[in-house]
């Protein structure tokens, strides 16, 4: 099996990202913003340009949705959405990720924040999608119930010159500039 070692993830944010450049420097794989719920249901601006791209470039890609869902219905519905409006008819080698940041989902509590990533996660499997989760190490090891979410790939944000998140689930370490 191929290791990818280093990669980009892009957004709206990233503006027109010269992901060739990006290519020509190290970077052998992208995940790329599909959308989320923070300000209503939507799909990334800059969703489709990017994956055309990556895809052009023949670089492995994955997804990410960034969630605000406080229920276990809402997770499905976001789901749902993302499915229909970013992953449906487009081919990932690399897992589509629910992006667990918003903070009023900490607010209920462990048990509740793992049955809605659950939920999420779940219905996209049942769609046929390698599917993961993206969080900072902080709300890994105090937001959910962790050891309960192993079956999913873990991406962790871990702002340090080392990843101290300890488990077999974990799939890639963001860091925010070279080591």
């Amino acid at each position: 099996m191929n290791i990818l070692s280093k990669g980009i993830d892009i957004s709206r944010w990233n503006g027109d990202f010269d992901l060739e450049q990006a290519r020509a420097e190290g970077f052998d794989f992208v995940i790329i913003k599909g959308g989320g719920a923070d300000d209503g249901l939507y799909v990334d601006s800059r969703f489709q340009e990017n994956y055309a791209r990556a895809k052009a470039l023949g670089m492995p890609t994955g997804c990410y949705w960034f969630s605000a869902a406080l229920t276990e219905e809402k997770a499905v519905a976001e789901a749902d959405y993302f499915y229909e409006h970013c992953l449906k008819g487009r081919q990932f080698e690399l897992p589509v990720y629910m992006d667990v940041e918003y903070d009023p989902m900490f607010a209920a509590g462990k048990d509740h924040v793992t049955k809605v990533i659950h939920a999420f996660c779940q219905r996209l499997e049942s769609l046929g999608f390698w599917v993961g989760i993206y969080s900072g190490l902080y709300a890994f090891t105090r937001n959910m119930n962790d050891r309960e979410l192993q079956r999913y790939a873990h991406w962790v944000a871990c702002w340090d010159t080392g990843c101290s998140y300890d488990s077999s689930a974990f799939g890639m370490w963001q860091y925010g500039s070279e080591t």
